[in-house]
């Protein structure tokens, strides 16, 4: 028997005489050559070293072998099949498939998506423009008929007195509507968001004294039987209600969908509250 010490762990281990010259490997993983034997050396190290495994097998030097490849049933399971890209026309296909069969895609979803989402911000913008020219119009039409009607109304006031406290204050009253209804255009013009309350109430309250004074005129008319004028009382009545009537149904469009709006906020805040 040999005795053979490793260089690098310094571990010893006993080897039969017929490995001397060969190369063996401890099991730090470092290679040992076995030398020749020597006897003195041999029993001096023997005396010396310490006690070892009287049964240790050469065969621990032995390189390890490599891993065994795992068996069919152990190796991992086959992928499914990738999707495949068919045209537009095949997509019918794809709702009949067999369950575990691969599904197959329209080649133009992507095509199509850039284009309904084209054509939703298409739609956006011209709604956007349709409101905002929506806006202008009724803000224009408050202010001028809010300044047409404060004007008309003072020059009356200036040229025919009204007799009695009632009759000014009613005046005066319809004076300070119609520079509500105007103001509330400005504001509409301006984007604030008490514009439509201003407007739409001041139109709504006007048109109480301008509905008095056209059914007094009307009723006048026609009992005196000058129809011409009737006929013109008629025109201008449709005036003076028609442009309120526009400015009063936007306004109330506008502020319950502020409301709706509003209402959903604090439905949401009190849920995720």
């Amino acid at each position: 028997m040999a005795i053979v010490v490793c260089p690098a762990c310094g571990k010893r281990y006993r080897v039969e005489q017929g490995l001397a010259g060969k190369r063996l490997r401890c099991g730090c993983g470092q290679p040992v050559e076995v030398g020749p034997p020597d006897q003195g050396a041999q029993r001096g190290s023997a005396e010396a070293a310490p006690q070892e495994d009287d049964n240790w097998v050469a065969a621990a030097f032995v390189s390890p072998e490599p891993p065994v490849a795992p068996q069919a049933s152990e190796q991992q399971a086959p992928l499914p099949p990738a999707p495949q890209w068919v045209s537009q026309e095949d997509t019918s296909d794809a709702d009949a498939a067999a369950p575990g069969e691969p599904i197959e895609f329209s080649r133009d979803t992507p095509r199509d998506l850039l284009r309904h989402v084209q054509s939703a911000i298409a739609s956006a913008r011209k709604g956007r423009s349709k409101a905002a020219v929506r806006r202008l119009v009724v803000a224009g039409l408050a202010i001028a008929y809010g300044a047409v009607m404060a004007l008309l109304l003072v020059v009356r006031l200036l040229l025919d007195p009204p007799e009695g406290i009632f009759a000014l204050s009613n005046r005066l009253a319809s004076i300070v509507l119609a520079g509500c209804v105007a103001a509330g255009g400005w504001l509409i013009l301006k984007r604030h968001p008490q514009g439509p309350a201003w407007a739409g109430l001041a139109s709504l309250f006007l048109c109480f004294p301008s509905a008095w004074w056209l059914l007094m005129n009307v009723l006048g008319y026609y009992s005196t039987g000058q129809w011409r004028w009737l006929g013109a009382a008629v025109l201008q009545g449709v005036a003076l209600f028609a442009i309120p009537a526009v400015v009063i149904a936007w306004c109330l469009q506008k502020e319950l969908a502020r409301q709706r709006r509003q209402q959903a906020m604090e439905d949401d805040e009190l849920f995720h509250g």
